[in-house]
């Protein structure tokens, strides 16, 4: 599909698939407020990653993700990060609200942007991956919301590892070891070969030195 003329209506279903799908979850979320009980919520959105489907005010627009690299079209990115930063801001003020026991709340990404790079050169970004790339990658949104009655520490070093230990720990009177803050760098061909990236070591325009 993606080397004859149905690629560009195989994109286009792609896109409205990723923007309903990720809507309705956002209009769930709330919702799980209503269920009784302890509860442990999960919930994944593709956005902000691409393709950019939200503008601003959360309404569909069309992108074509199909580039030689998604993260530099900033003005579409910049919009679906204001979009779902406001909506998730909006989406905790109900969970707090609306839960019957203050609840924990743990924002995270799962990778930063590669605006930086030749990002769909798979083979020139992924031999020779720079400092800017590693940092842009590997710079997170990580936001814990902790009720006052709970007091936990988390050290200056934290990475999201150890973020659940260090809350079970606490909650449950948990005995699970904290792990190493170290972070690793594979390739989509091999996602499974890491290697340790090395921040003192990584300079220059490469890192060859992971």
């Amino acid at each position: 599909i993606q080397l004859s003329v149905l690629n560009s209506l195989q994109l286009r279903f792609y896109s409205e698939g990723v923007y309903d799908a990720c809507a309705h979850s956002l209009k769930l979320l709330p919702k799980t407020t209503e269920e009784s009980g302890p509860k442990f919520v999960f919930f994944h959105c593709l956005t902000p990653h691409p393709p950019h489907v939200f503008d601003e005010n959360g309404k569909f627009i069309y992108v074509d993700p199909n580039v030689e690299n998604r993260y530099k079209k900033k003005k579409e990115y910049t919009a679906q990060v204001k979009f779902i930063s406001n909506k998730m801001l909006e989406i905790i003020k109900q969970l707090k609200s609306n839960s019957a026991q203050e609840p924990i709340i743990i924002v995270q990404g799962d990778h930063g942007s590669a605006s930086s790079e030749r990002f769909e050169d798979e083979i020139y970004w992924q031999k020779y991956p720079s400092k800017e790339l590693l940092v842009e990658r590997y710079g997170i949104l990580n936001a814990i919301h902790i009720p006052e009655m709970y007091k936990m520490n988390f050290p200056t070093d934290h990475t999201p590892v150890n973020t659940f230990r260090v809350i079970l720990n606490n909650l449950f009177k948990d005995t699970l070891q904290l792990l190493p803050s170290k972070s690793y760098f594979a390739n989509y061909r091999k996602p499974y070969n890491f290697k340790l990236i090395n921040w003192e070591a990584v300079s220059g325009s490469n890192s060859d030195s992971l």
